[in-house]
């Protein structure tokens, strides 16, 4: 079963028919974005941002990935040994990100 037995969602959001989750595995001590659309009115992307710190100035890594029509899709997976945000930016629109954990 991997990392995915025993995660959880730290933090979620829904936002023009994307439900997106900060994903969690304590087993694997990582972190990443889970996104699931069932709206094609827009396209996007999610991303999973690592932090060096708390604030947020200075990023370590990022993993983006563009999420199709009606369905779901996942980022690469971060250390937790990092501060851990999740996006999502629709073409040509804002970003909106979940609170750094």
């Amino acid at each position: 079963m991997g990392c995915a037995a025993d995660a959880k969602s730290l933090d979620a959001y829904t936002w023009n028919g994307f439900y997106v989750e900060m994903r969690f595995s304590p087993s694997c001590s990582a972190a990443w974005t889970r996104a699931t659309t069932s709206d094609c009115r827009y396209g996007g992307s999610i991303k999973t941002i690592a932090w060096y710190d708390w604030q947020a100035t200075q990023w370590a890594a990022q993993s983006n990935v563009t999420v199709p029509c009606y369905g779901t899709r996942w980022t690469n997976m971060f250390n937790f040994y990092f501060y851990i945000q999740s996006c999502i930016q629709l073409y040509g629109g804002p970003q909106y990100c979940t609170r750094t954990h």
